[in-house]
């Protein structure tokens, strides 16, 4: 998924989330075994937030999976 958020990096409490990002900045994964989704904000940044099945991947294989995709 791609999506386009109205809101600065400095803005977004990543160490408290509440209603206003929590379940925004991670995709829900709804059917299959990964759901990746990518957010630009308003100050250029970017979010690369997904989700996984826990049978297919541990803690490493995602990390690895984030390196990788970020090149």
């Amino acid at each position: 998924m791609e999506a386009y958020a109205n809101a600065k990096l400095q803005d977004l409490s990543l160490y408290n989330p509440n209603n206003s990002i929590e379940g925004k900045l991670v995709p829900k994964k709804q059917c299959g075994a990964l759901c990746v989704q990518v957010i630009e904000l308003k100050c250029g940044g970017v979010v690369v937030g997904y989700t996984f099945h826990h049978q297919i991947a541990d803690a490493y294989s995602a990390s690895m999976f984030l390196v990788n995709f970020m090149g």
